[in-house]
């Protein structure tokens, strides 16, 4: 390993690609400073002494690596790419170097460099462990769940005991919708480390996502018997008793909640909800009046103080309230609902529904200009006659407030469309 010379001292660069989080070795008064510097977060300090050498044409990968790494601790990772390319064209076989580069791209957002980055170093060492996380966790934060899946699946075959790759795994199987692979990945990992709170919330919320509610009790009142101030599972503890029908437990478990720091207007609601359910008008009205102070947003919030108001013979407040609930839904959920509806008709090639659902949901959200894109995309693929199809693609160009994808998907078929009708028109003339 070579020696790297600074302008006025002489430090040798002890030349171990290392990668990013795992110790420094061999740490002795013969460490260079660079590495010194680098343990102690002092990354400016790695730059000053770096970057005159990387001018002077030296061509030491080691130079390259290391002043990437100092522009990434200061998250300039457009520079930190500059020395990590380098590093990486005088050293293509390095993998410290590729998964360097491949971080800094995905911290960049720029996933398919990152993707490239990560397929490279797996090529270099098939079986290199944190390439293989690294890449699942790439795929993972970019939703592409199909592609993290199975890298998740070999790791924790290797390892059933690692729980950070356990914890992977079950969220990653929660959003494929996979919850029975998902539990034992979280039971795994919650066995493991049962005083772990976060994993025992987010068991809890998969038991509660699949009704399964003496399974999330369980593993609630486990968690509480070790974190019994915790206003997240108290407040999910209160959860599962409300679905369970036990209203007077729930109350004392939202109560609980707010008295250990949960203010939030979704425990209001369900406290005074709670109260609703078990008879006790007066503390709902109070509870329901405390959510809808903090957000005013929630239709159902209105909704239930509504009923509660002429529970208690309010009866011009609960109309007042009620009417606002109305006027909440409709501005807020409907019009995803008919969205939802018209593409779901889509899909079954029910284009008469598909349209009449959009038309729908486009008059209570006339602003919403990708709607206009799917009416368009609906009368394109299901009718002969062009003529509509390029009516919406000009109505929903001419709002410019698309995607840039779908800008450019309608500008492209709009196109082809007026194509269509001009031969279908010099046809007719004939």
């Amino acid at each position: 390993m070579m020696n790297v010379r600074f302008s006025s001292k002489v430090f040798p660069l002890l030349g171990i690609w290392l990668f990013t989080g795992v110790a420094w070795a061999q740490e002795t008064r013969d460490i260079s400073s660079v590495r010194l510097l680098l343990g102690e977060g002092n990354y400016q300090g790695i730059i000053d002494a770096l970057k005159p050498v990387s001018q002077t044409g030296n061509h030491a990968p080691e130079v390259y690596y290391y002043l990437g790494l100092a522009y990434q601790g200061l998250s300039d990772h457009e520079k930190a790419i500059v020395a990590f390319e380098r590093a990486k064209q005088l050293n293509p076989a390095s993998i410290p170097a590729v998964l360097a580069l491949g971080r800094s791209y995905e911290s960049l957002g720029l996933t398919l460099r990152s993707e490239e980055e990560y397929l490279h170093a797996l090529s270099l060492e098939p079986m290199n462990r944190m390439v293989r996380l690294n890449l699942a966790k790439m795929y993972a934060e970019a939703k592409r769940w199909d592609k993290a899946k199975p890298l998740y699946e070999r790791l924790t075959a290797e390892d059933t005991s690692n729980v950070f790759v356990q914890i992977q795994m079950a969220r990653t199987c929660a959003a494929l919708d996979m919850f029975d692979e998902s539990i034992i990945s979280y039971e795994r990992a919650f066995r493991k480390n049962p005083r772990n709170s976060v994993i025992a919330l987010e068991l809890i919320n998969v038991y509660l996502t699949t009704e399964r509610l003496i399974s999330a009790r369980r593993v609630a009142d486990r968690g509480l018997e070790v974190h019994p101030e915790n206003a997240a599972l108290i407040r999910r503890r209160g959860d599962i008793a409300f679905r369970e029908g036990m209203y007077v437990y729930a109350v004392t478990m939202y109560q609980r909640a707010i008295d250990h720091g949960d203010s939030s207007a979704s425990v209001w609601k369900m406290l005074g909800t709670a109260q609703h359910f078990s008879g006790n008008s007066t503390g709902a009205e109070i509870s329901l009046q405390q959510s809808f102070a903090i957000d005013t947003t929630d239709a159902s919030t209105p909704f239930y103080l509504g009923v509660v108001k002429r529970n208690l013979n309010k009866l011009d407040e609960s109309l007042a309230l009620l009417h606002r609930a109305v006027r909440l839904l409709t501005a807020g959920l409907l019009p995803d609902v008919y969205t939802q509806l018209a593409v779901t008709n889509g899909e079954l090639n029910n284009a008469r529904h598909a349209i009449r659902y959009f038309k729908k949901a486009l008059e209570l959200n006339p602003a919403k200009a990708d709607l206009l894109f799917h009416l368009a995309t609906v009368y394109d693929k299901q009718y002969a006659d062009p003529t509509v199809a390029s009516l919406y693609y000009q109505k929903f160009l001419s709002s410019s407030q698309g995607g840039l994808d779908l800008t450019e998907y309608a500008r492209k078929r709009l196109g082809s469309l007026k194509e269509r009708l001009h031969f279908q028109s010099a046809v007719l003339k004939k």
